[in-house]
């Protein structure tokens, strides 16, 4: 479980990262700072959707690791609930003699 939180913490930085870059990408291709030529912008344009790519695979992978770790989640607590179940039913069955010893006992 810890190894997934420390994934999914570094997914969130990612495409958090990758807009950023493709803010920049877009202002490059629009403002004229660097003089480009016809195949500087192919790339440039090519570059623009491999980034727009890696950040919805990035989404997507976050969201199949959340799904997993609620997964997870709900295996673990169905088998906290189990556990629980055992151990009310032995504390009930470990109180009734003590309960009818109570009745009849001294004082």
């Amino acid at each position: 479980m810890y190894a997934f939180l420390a994934l999914e913490k570094s997914l969130v930085y990612f495409p958090t990262s990758l807009k950023s870059n493709k803010v920049v990408l877009q202002k490059i291709l629009r403002m004229n700072y660097v003089k480009m030529y016809e195949k500087d912008k192919d790339l440039l344009e090519d570059v623009m959707v491999e980034n727009q790519q890696a950040i919805e695979m990035a989404e997507a992978y976050s969201s199949i690791l959340s799904g997993m770790m609620d997964a997870f989640a709900s295996v673990i607590s169905n088998n906290l609930n189990m556990v629980m179940k055992f151990l009310t039913s032995v504390t009930i069955i470990l109180a009734l003699p003590k309960m009818v010893a109570s009745f009849f006992g001294r004082t």
